[in-house]
């Protein structure tokens, strides 16, 4: 068996539903052919997934270990470089001489992403997601000005 297979075993018919809708597209076209046979096997149709996916769903406060998005507990924790290294120095000054003035300090610290539905649950970097308004409000802006 596989990895993929060993994954997908290891899922729930919802967490297997969210991985469904937020994932599955992301695997090359090999991979796929192999989820699509899963999905057949574990007799999921469109319309099941639609039901086991709720979309008022949110971990609770006591469940603070579960994905706010799919309630999954399986995460993917990566170590990542800050990229606002300044923010988090709490303002000190660091440098202690001439010689060391370059030397570049790298923090690390952990990432926590979702492995079913690919959530992003914790970020170092506090990015956040471009959102579709914006991007379309930005555009709209600018065919006012320009109309």
């Amino acid at each position: 068996m596989n990895k993929i297979n060993e994954f997908l075993e290891s899922l729930s018919n919802r967490e297997l539903a969210y991985f469904i809708k937020f994932k599955r597209n992301k695997y090359s076209k090999e991979t796929l052919i192999l989820i699509d046979e899963f999905i057949v096997n574990r007799n999921l149709t469109q319309t099941k997934i639609d039901k086991l996916i709720s979309p008022n769903f949110c971990a609770s406060k006591n469940q603070t270990q579960l994905c706010p998005r799919c309630g999954s507990d399986n995460f993917l924790i990566n170590s990542v470089q800050l990229t606002n290294n300044i923010r988090n120095s709490g303002g000190q000054n660091n440098m202690k001489s001439a010689d060391n003035f370059f030397e570049i300090k790298v923090e690390k610290r952990d990432e926590v992403t979702c492995n079913v539905c690919d959530y992003l649950v914790k970020d170092p970097n506090n990015r956040r997601p471009r959102t579709k308004l914006s991007k379309y409000s930005i555009w709209n802006i600018f065919d006012w000005l320009l109309n």
